[in-house]
């Protein structure tokens, strides 16, 4: 946990300065405040607003945006002691507090080491002199930078850089040179915080499905649009503001992906990049639940494989529902050879809100079922289907009878609780399955996705344990 204690008060309230500690966690933050007795009680307990600024002991500037109060006090000697959970800090400026004018920033800056595997570039080349190993020449050249122009008014860019340390002692000098990289988002005009906060998380999606494996940059470094200034050499400067990214999700993986695991790696793709990353933003917000249930199911803590195989289950219905849709029958055969009839066959007689309930439940019955729709997802990937799982038909009916033993229970049923087994092949396939159409999506060429799904180790390790279906 890290701590920052410095005075604090709410933008337009300056009058109201008071000391404070602000402690940050992997989830948002906790900031403490004690308003002593001599601010005014109205400053103290009314003093609300969308930012909260703070100076810290070392002179670091703070803004605190998107909190709320969880508790306050107070004493006999009038001091308000006051706690607000905090959601997003930013560090190195106080940003604007102009309700009409929201502040905007040039570009943004994401230290992203999680990348350098689906890159896969090093600028490290070794000469060990004559194999002896007695002299040796560490050399290092940045990989050349990798730009990609989405033609949608954004450009990202794909950055190499080194950091070194040197720790001397009397006897020897140690040095530890390493690698880094970067991602820039930089659009074509001035952007507010929330353009670049929502354009990381669709493309931390896009490249952790890429990967097989949750990555995520750690903070955002955003170069602002305001409190700008000219030296005397004419070069403009303007402030870098810097907020950590606090996500729920994270690898299980305690070591780094290696390539072999690698599921799309850029140099497969970096032709049609452009076309992919753009229509991947341009769908995300039609992704979007379904990106929530595959994360929350695969990448957070301690998942109970029951409710990880709903999400799944859940995540793939919702995909079909949004790209694919599809009917028993033609929509206009249903309203006038099933509906009507049916509809008409209603006693009137019955009460209104049940006449409602059965109305409503008409316009169900010519959607397709879970088995159905899980069926013709898996006929688009047949070839990774039939590899790893064997007859996929039969598979797709286990899934749904599973999915209905949790969700529509009955006396008479005859499905069967599945087994601790049963339920971890049953969510690599749907995990499997859900990752191929996602990428499909993107416009992402199929015979890639197809040719580097069945080359990934990472499936390949995924199925071993379970027998392929047979007829």
């Amino acid at each position: 946990m890290n701590e920052e204690v410095g005075y604090w008060w709410f933008a337009g309230f300056d009058q109201a300065k008071a000391s404070g500690k602000l402690e940050r966690a992997d989830h948002g933050a906790t900031l403490r405040i004690v308003f002593d007795d001599k601010i005014s009680h109205h400053d103290a307990y009314f003093g609300l607003g969308e930012i909260i600024y703070g100076v810290t002991s070392s002179g670091q500037k703070i803004s605190l945006i998107d909190f709320f109060e969880t508790s306050h006090s107070g004493n006999t000697k009038h001091a308000i002691s006051k706690t607000y959970f905090v959601n997003r800090i930013i560090y190195g400026a106080h940003i604007p507090a102009n309700n009409d004018v929201k502040p905007t920033y040039q570009s943004a800056i994401l230290p992203w080491n999680g990348l350098k595997v689906l890159f896969g570039r090093t600028g490290f080349t070794f000469d060990a002199g004559a194999h002896d190993f007695k002299s040796m020449q560490l050399n290092y050249l940045a990989p050349k930078k990798i730009s990609v122009n989405l033609g949608n008014g954004l450009t990202i860019e794909i950055s190499y850089f080194i950091d070194r340390y040197f720790y001397p002692s009397p006897e020897t000098e140690c040095i530890t040179i390493s690698e880094n990289l970067s991602l820039c988002l930089i659009p074509d005009v001035p952007k507010e915080f929330n353009y670049y906060e929502k354009a990381t998380a669709e493309i931390r999606d896009f490249f952790s499905i890429c990967i097989g494996d949750y990555s995520s940059p750690d903070a955002l470094t955003l170069i602002a649009n305001f409190d700008c200034r000219t030296t005397d050499n004419g070069e403009n400067l303007c402030p870098r503001v810097t907020t950590p990214l606090n996500y729920v999700y994270k690898s299980p993986k305690e070591r780094k992906v290696h390539s072999y695991e690698l599921f799309i790696p850029y140099e497969e793709i970096s032709g049609e990049m452009p076309l992919i990353l753009a229509t991947w933003l341009d769908i995300s917000d039609k992704l979007a639940p379904i990106k929530s249930l595959y994360f929350s199911a695969l990448y957070t803590d301690h998942t109970n494989h029951d409710a990880s195989f709903l999400a799944l289950s859940q995540a793939l219905e919702v995909f079909h529902r949004r790209f694919r849709a599809g009917t028993i029958l033609p929509k206009k055969n249903f309203k006038e050879k099933v509906r009507e009839p049916l509809r008409n066959a209603i006693p009137s007689d019955l009460p209104q809100d049940a006449l409602s309930i059965f109305e409503q439940r008409l316009g169900y019955l010519n959607e397709l079922s879970l088995r159905n729709r899980i069926l013709e997802l898996m006929n688009e990937h047949e070839t990774v289907l039939s590899a790893y799982v064997g007859v996929y038909e039969k598979i797709a009916k286990r899934i749904a009878d599973a999915r209905n033993y949790y969700t529509h229970y009955s006396e008479n049923a005859s499905n069967r609780q599945p087994t601790f087994r049963d339920l971890i092949e049953y969510k690599s396939t749907l995990a499997l399955l859900l990752s191929l159409c996602m990428l499909k999506e993107s416009n992402m060429p199929i015979e890639i996705i197809h040719s580097r799904a069945l080359a990934s180790q990472k499936y390949k390790w995924m199925f071993s344990g379970f027998r392929k279906i047979e007829r």
